[in-house]
């Protein structure tokens, strides 16, 4: 499971047991078809990267009653293929499907080592996001 493997890579300690992630990422799927849209990549046959979208619904503006947003979430490509474009092909078709939803943009929140990859991609930092941290 990639999700398990971004955590492992990053913070073993707070990976947990595999089985009851599994379980739990499969029950959050399920429930959260309406609302996200994940791509896989894979090389040789061999499941290599992911990339999920959120679609956010906007506030209506008078002009645009029905406004989407897309955020991308969770790009993961395994170490092993990374600097091979695998990333680039996930957030182009996450892009892809982001527009293909109407989303009238879509951001992501990167670590500082994926900056560069959103940046060709053509994403423009943005210095009026603020975050409030809820689970401190």
């Amino acid at each position: 499971m990639l999700r398990r493997a971004w955590r492992l890579e990053k913070e073993p300690d707070r990976a947990g047991d595999e089985q009851t992630f599994v379980v739990g990422f499969l029950t959050w799927w399920h429930r959260s078809q309406a609302s996200h849209r994940a791509v896989i990549a894979s090389i040789d046959g061999v499941v290599c990267g992911m990339g999920f979208l959120a679609i956010v619904g906007r506030v209506p503006d008078p002009d645009q009653l029905d406004r989407n947003h897309g955020d991308l979430q969770s790009v993961y490509v395994l170490p092993d293929r990374r600097a091979h474009g695998v990333g680039t092909q996930i957030v182009a078709a996450l892009i892809d499907i982001a527009a293909g939803l109407g989303c009238d943009k879509v951001t992501v929140h990167s670590g500082r080592h994926s900056v560069a990859l959103y940046e060709r991609a053509g994403f423009s930092r943005f210095d009026r996001l603020l975050t409030l941290s809820l689970s401190d």
